[in-house]
């Protein structure tokens, strides 16, 4: 058979047949294998597609329809191969199988690209915010066009745009939900590795998801998932973990992690002592583990991946911190003022450097310069700080590339959503528009998050930590947390504390510029602020009288009067009570109120509190000096002056 009859045949079937396909590698196939089968066993890697509840694969040949708007001529539309589909998914339902390829949803075709993916979701998403019931879309198989359509469950994305995004809030509460019947009977999520160390990361990132929905310990649709991260973290952050194969740098991850939900917790309960005393023993924790040149991280062997990845683990790291002091637990500041200079020698014009290697893949960096600046914001550096700027603005140029990295980009995307979330206003629209489309793409039909699949990504070794935490649960939890950001229940995390602490503010480097720091403990006793009284442990009766007055229950009188937390096994020091004046909620503390992108500065406190001005309130303080008895962590736990009554001392 010669050319000109060949090219007879396939012109023929695709009269019959509705599609002209091409293979556009290696040697073509038949042409009952072209027009009928699309899958390509070469591809072993799926894209997930969101909530149509399947996953597929760019298709591997050139698709040519007929155009009905001209039989003389040809389309050439983009195809997606589906390869798996959910029973009961969207997809399922509309009887979609393995090897259909969509084409069209709507009145538009795919783009004719490598990977048009993320364009299929986009225009699912439009059809959803055009307010169609049900979306129409094209798919070939066995070579001919057949039209489906699918009805819609999901809210448009567009909705609220840009700070109140119900379709954020209703994937998050789908990812804790996967998270809340995957968490285990102690309290931790499977990881790959399933450490310890792992475990202990992962629980305490799911841990902040579930406190960022707006439940605590003690009530919401996740009160019990938050009790049991509470107990496995509380059993395994204060003290050296049982395996070390996991490497330093993730045994760094896990405490941060770990310190980052105590703090965002004990902010919830402020009368627990159980709470406070696991949040300071992780905080001593946190601090031995920094090394003295500033950082934290990846042991004797930093380079093991060819590049320096230190600022990774020194950013969580001083993060936590940042919220741990939110959340009353003050240490020395030379750690801080070291772990600045640690992250500052390795950045450059807003950069966070990891190799300077010709032809590096540098799309990761906009994600450091994102965890750096965070962390910033979290120890309290103002958003106008020339340094801090730098990495604010590098990220905002560049953040959208994280996306097409090649390792750690759920870690890289959160910190993104942190930061840009903390500055507020513009940066997370910014945020919103370009990853909104990709994370619903990411999340399954069963509400946990997939990989993304990129080019190259499984050729380059990955990190340490990511090695260790890869697992559903730990992309959930950060993607969960993430998208649930907006809701704002997890303020220490964004800097938008209204606690009575006046906290502090510090430069680029560390030093602090103005607050009150936390109260000290000397030989002596406490030294106190101007206006405050202490009352002795030796006089309980006087102490208890007082503070029912102030409208205490008993629980929490008999909680405080015991020394619960701050006497137990790990901790050595003294405690006193004591009332203090503190500023209204509106001062110095609120940080950055003259930046546009920030949120507007809180009003006084009109509750519970009597006098209207939230100047009132209790301060439980005491000193662990089991991490250095030169310079102690002051453990300062305050109430809120709302919850209490007036009373003149």
């Amino acid at each position: 058979m010669n050319v000109k009859t060949i090219a007879g045949v396939v012109i023929l079937l695709a009269v019959v047949g509705g599609a002209i396909v091409w293979k556009t590698r290696g040697t073509p196939a038949t042409t009952q294998a072209l027009v009928t089968d699309y899958i390509d066993s070469q591809v072993t890697e799926f894209h997930n597609l969101g909530w149509l509840g399947a996953t597929g694969h760019p298709t591997t040949v050139t698709i040519r329809l007929e155009d009905p708007d001209n039989p003389r001529s040809s389309l050439n539309p983009g195809g997606i191969v589906l390869r798996e589909i959910g029973e009961w998914s969207p997809l399922g339902d509309a009887g979609c199988r393995p090897g259909d390829v969509l084409v069209k949803v709507g009145e538009s075709y795919l783009p004719n690209k490598e990977d048009p993916t993320l364009d299929l979701i986009g225009l699912v998403e439009g059809e959803i915010s055009a307010g169609k019931q049900e979306i129409a879309i094209v798919r070939l198989r066995d070579g001919k066009v057949d039209e489906f359509s699918i009805p819609v469950t999901m809210p448009a994305l567009e909705a609220g745009y840009p700070l109140d995004i119900q379709r954020f809030k209703t994937a998050g509460r789908q990812g804790l939900a996967f998270l809340s019947n995957a968490q285990r009977d102690d309290g931790s999520f499977d990881t790959d590795s399933n450490s310890a160390t792992s475990r202990l990361a992962v629980t305490s990132l799911a841990g902040l998801a579930f406190l960022a929905s707006g439940s605590t310990r003690s009530d919401g649709d996740f009160a019990a998932n938050i009790d049991l991260c509470f107990e496995f973290v509380e059993a395994n952050a204060a003290a050296p973990l049982e395996d070390d194969s996991a490497g330093e740098q993730t045994s760094v991850f896990a405490v941060s992690y770990a310190l980052m939900f105590l703090a965002e917790l004990s902010n919830t309960q402020r009368m627990n002592m159980e709470v406070m005393q696991a949040l300071g023993q992780c905080m001593g924790r946190l601090l031995s583990l920094q090394h003295e040149d500033g950082g934290w991280g990846l042991g004797d062997d930093p380079d093991s991946l060819g590049y320096s990845d230190l600022t990774l683990a020194t950013n969580q790291a001083l993060m936590a911190i940042g919220m741990a002091e939110r959340a009353n637990v003050s240490g020395p500041n030379e750690p801080i003022e070291k772990a600045c200079a640690f992250i500052k020698a390795r950045t450059g014009d807003g950069r966070v450097v990891t190799a300077n290697v010709a032809g590096f893949d540098r799309r990761s960096e906009a994600g450091r310069s994102a965890g750096a600046a965070a962390a910033l914001k979290s120890i309290g550096c103002s958003r106008y700080d020339s340094f801090l700027t730098q990495l604010v603005d590098y990220n905002a140029r560049l953040g959208k590339e994280i996306a097409t990295g090649r390792s750690a980009v759920p870690l890289h995307i959160l910190n993104t959503a942190i930061l840009r979330r903390q500055i507020g206003g513009g940066s997370w629209g910014r945020f919103f528009e370009e990853f909104r489309i990709l994370l619903v793409g990411l999340q399954r039909y069963d509400g946990s998050f997939a990989s993304i699949v990129n080019p190259g990504r499984l050729a380059q070794g990955k990190l340490e930590f990511e090695r260790q935490w890869a697992g559903d649960a730990w992309r959930t939890a950060g993607y969960s947390l993430a998208l649930l950001l907006q809701e704002e229940h997890v303020p220490l995390l964004l800097c938008k504390s209204d606690g009575l602490a006046s906290h502090k503010t510090r430069d680029s480097d560390g030093h602090t510029t103005s607050g009150e720091a936390p109260p000290t403990m000397t030989a002596g006793g406490m030294q106190m602020p101007h206006g405050a009284m202490s009352f002795s442990l030796d006089n309980p009766e006087e102490l208890r009288e007082m503070l029912e007055k102030m409208g205490m229950d008993s629980d929490q009188i008999d909680a405080m009067l015991s020394g619960e937390g701050f006497s137990g096994e790990g901790m050595s020091g003294s405690v006193q009570i004591m009332t203090i004046d503190v500023p209204p909620p509106d001062s110095a503390e609120a940080g950055d109120e003259d930046d546009e992108d920030e949120s507007p500065p809180a009003q006084k406190d009109e509750g519970a509190g009597g006098d209207g001005d939230g100047r009132r309130g209790v301060v439980i303080a005491a000193t662990d000096s089991s991490y250095s008895p030169s310079s102690p962590m002051t453990l300062r736990y305050q109430i809120r002056a709302s919850s209490l009554r007036p009373l003149c001392v």
